[in-house]
């Protein structure tokens, strides 16, 4: 029998409208990808209960939440100490499922020293929260669990990749995407922007607007929030202040002011609705980018798309996921349509639509071990045969 299951995110939902850049930032989180993530998971798990935020008291979840599923992202990391941000575990008296836990460095390592203590002590007090002795949190990739199997947690976490993949239901989405591409090329390319900030990156990302300015596309901004302060224009003083933040690292790309301008205006889209994002990129024939999650929601539209990896975390979701991917640091001048297209033309299609389903039945009976109730999209991808 299942449990009564809530779901643990943004608790804002579709009912307040950020005022300014300050209440944008503490909606959002400062980085839109993570409401297509956050609305992955709803898509996936029949939820039952109320819905919790992040700050929820856990005297309150233990009165009235019969069982609590974390949204748990890239944060096996030096940048993030579970232990100090994360819910009080301890104090909770129901059970706890964590999705989508991913390890986030810039190169793989043995040494596990970046990660702090209280998110590995955090870590293993969710695992002792499982209903029976199934797994009970499911990990981004091969890197993250070869991680927690030294960590000596292993058994109870099983690699599927990002939740995100499982949005749309069609079996042979692979199949649909290259059926696009071959049909519609490639005259409007579209850009999950990544930030020209990075020196490493930061010719890519210079090509990457071009390729949209030069074929009719959208310049998708996730994060940072002066490239949002930017898109959104608050107001003038919010967009003078972070217009003039990012100006000297686009002008080191070959950008005037006046081309900036121009194409804030009529190329920089910012989106927090997942649903009307997806629907966006319908206008697009192919999306290309840096940003894992802005790729994922085009793949889920049915969109062709290719995740440029800049690190750890989004190689090993790339390759768990079997998505059309390269190493960004392949193009440190740039890429070009040449390059797209051969990206394109060596994804294995099929493996993808194979792989996609096996991992979806896996989630599928995961969430079953568990007492949740899969969604009928979940259900329906996990049972095609």
């Amino acid at each position: 029998m299942s449990l009564n299951w809530s779901y643990v995110g943004p608790d804002h939902g579709q009912t307040i409208y950020p005022k300014n850049s300050s209440e944008f930032q503490r909606l959002y989180t400062g980085n839109t990808g993570n409401l297509v993530y956050y609305y992955a998971t709803r898509c996936c798990i029949a939820f039952s209960n109320r819905k919790f935020g992040f700050g929820a008291k856990p005297e309150i979840i233990n009165k009235i939440g019969n069982g609590l599923v974390f949204s748990l992202a890239n944060q096996l990391g030096s940048h993030t100490d579970l232990g100090k941000r994360g819910m009080r575990l301890e104090q909770l008296d129901v059970p706890v499922v964590g999705l989508g836990l991913g390890a986030q460095i810039k190169e793989q390592t043995e040494d596990l020293s970046f990660i702090p203590q209280g998110t590995v002590d955090w870590i293993r007090q969710l695992t002792e929260r499982s209903i029976g002795s199934s797994p009970n949190l499911t990990v981004r990739g091969d890197y993250t669990y070869s991680i927690l199997e030294k960590l000596g947690l292993a058994d109870k976490a099983l690699p599927i990749g990002c939740q995100t993949n499982f949005i749309n239901p069609n079996a042979n989405l692979g199949k649909t995407i290259i059926d696009r591409f071959n049909s519609t090329g490639m005259k409007k390319i579209s850009i999950a922007a990544g930030s020209p900030y990075n020196k490493d990156f930061s010719k890519l990302e210079g090509s990457l607007l071009n390729l949209a300015i030069n074929n009719k596309g959208r310049y998708i901004v996730q994060h940072p929030m002066d490239l949002i302060n930017v898109t959104i224009n608050y107001s003038k003083e919010d967009f003078k202040h972070s217009f003039e933040r990012i100006l000297p690292f686009y002008q080191k790309l070959g950008f005037s002011e006046e081309e900036l301008v121009e194409s804030i205006e009529n190329k920089f889209r910012v989106f927090v609705d997942p649903t009307q994002w997806m629907l966006e990129h319908q206008y697009s024939d192919i999306v290309i980018g840096t940003r894992i999650h802005g790729v994922q929601s085009a793949l889920q539209a049915g969109v062709p798309a290719i995740c440029l990896y800049i690190d750890s975390r989004t190689k090993e979701l790339c390759e768990k996921m079997k998505i059309p991917h390269a190493n960004a640091r392949n193009y440190p001048q740039g890429i070009n349509q040449g390059n797209i297209n051969q990206i394109i033309n060596d994804w294995n299609y099929e493996d993808y639509d194979i792989s996609r389903v096996k991992l979806a039945r896996q989630f599928k009976e995961f969430l079953k071990l568990n007492n949740i109730n899969p969604s009928t999209s979940l259900t329906s991808l996990a049972n095609a045969s």
